[in-house]
C-alpha cells in the first residue's frame, strides 16, 4: 500500500479489523507484530489518510487487552481507528446488545474517539 499512497496522495484507506486475530494474537503474546507495526507506521504518516476499524473482537482476553494498550500508548493511532459493526453481525450467539456495551465500558477512554472524532476525521478528510 505504500507505493500506492505516495503515487495517490489523496486516497484515503480504512483497513478493516487492524490486522485481524492473528496479527493481534502475536500482539498480546510478544507484543509485536509486523502487520500491525506497517499499519499502525501508515496511520501515523501525517499526509496519507490511513485509518483502521477494530470490530473482530468483543472483549475477548488478551486480544482486546493488546489492542487498548495500543491505544492507550498511541493516542495519534486512536484518532484514527473506528468502532467496526460487522463482527456483531456475524456473532453466532449471544447478547449482541450485552456485548456491545462491555465492549464500550472497557474502552471508556476511548470511546469518543472509536465512535465520533476518527469517524468524522476519516469522513471529512
Amino acid at each position: 500500500w505504500i507505493p500506492v499512497l505516495n503515487k495517490h496522495q489523496g486516497l484515503k484507506l480504512a483497513f478493516g479489523h487492524f490486522g485481524g486475530d492473528n496479527s493481534w494474537e502475536n500482539m498480546s503474546q510478544t507484543g509485536y507484530d509486523e502487520r500491525i507495526r506497517k499499519l499502525m507506521g501508515m496511520m501515523h504518516h501525517q499526509e496519507w489518510k490511513v485509518f483502521a476499524d477494530f470490530s473482530f473482537n468483543v472483549v475477548e482476553g488478551e486480544l482486546f487487552d493488546a489492542f487498548r494498550r495500543e491505544l492507550d500508548n498511541h493516542p495519534e493511532i486512536a484518532d484514527k481507528t473506528m468502532f467496526g459493526t460487522d463482527y456483531w453481525v456475524v456473532v453466532p450467539a449471544g447478547d449482541l446488545a450485552g456485548m456491545q456495551k462491555e465492549f464500550l465500558h472497557k474502552m471508556e477512554q476511548h470511546q469518543n474517539s472509536l465512535l465520533y472524532t476518527a469517524p468524522l476525521n476519516f469522513l471529512l478528510s
